[in-house]
């Protein structure tokens, strides 16, 4: 697991509300805990809200990259996408960025 930064939340409620995120995509009339959950990701850091919208669009079927000179970016986002199931395509590091291209997990 990793190490919170300040006002940081645990890898289960960012898994959490990573699962919730992408299921809400799809309705138009949400429950007050729906909103609750919606509201708890606005409160979130820049860290750990990219990390819930990278789970969210990994679970909605969409691939996605990223490109950071933060290592501590790059582990969280490489350990969320193993515990989500998605493919890790390539990983590439050139000078001080790190690269990252991640295939959503297989449609079920």
């Amino acid at each position: 697991m990793s190490t919170p930064t300040p006002n940081a939340i645990d890898d289960d409620e960012i898994e959490a509300l990573a699962r919730l995120a992408a299921h809400l995509v799809t309705k138009d009339d949400l429950s007050e805990d729906e909103r609750r959950a919606l509201d708890r990701v606005g409160e979130l850091g820049d860290a750990d809200r990219m990390l819930v919208l990278f789970g969210s669009k990994m679970l909605s079927g969409k691939p996605y990259m990223i490109s950071s000179d933060d290592p501590v970016k790059v582990r969280r986002s490489i350990a969320l996408a193993v515990r989500l199931g998605v493919t890790v395509r390539s990983h590439e590091s050139e000078d001080s960025q790190t690269v990252v291209v991640f295939d959503p997990p297989p449609r079920q």
